[in-house]
């Protein structure tokens, strides 16, 4: 098996076995934060899920990848007050 392949199949089983997606989907914005602008197909392909696959699943977990993303921003946002009123 190839290592891109073996590497998609762990990200895949990953998905499966992960309590919420919503979660994985934190996670991953969280380390693309410095890398790259935040894409929901950038997301999918690093969840190794397709687009599509990706919003289906959010939606079972009654989320969206703009709640989730807009949870980021506010974290970062929260966390960017407080260091500022701590000075």
């Amino acid at each position: 098996m190839a290592r891109s392949e073996s590497d998609f199949k762990r990200k895949q089983q990953d998905v499966i076995s992960e309590q919420s997606l919503t979660d994985k989907v934190s996670r991953v914005m969280f380390k693309t934060l410095s890398q790259e602008q935040i894409s929901i197909e950038h997301i999918a392909s690093d969840l190794a899920l397709s687009k599509r696959s990706l919003q289906r699943k959010l939606t079972a977990e009654k989320q969206s990848f703009q709640r989730c993303y807009n949870k980021l921003e506010w974290i970062l946002h929260s966390t960017i007050c407080c260091k500022l009123s701590d000075q």
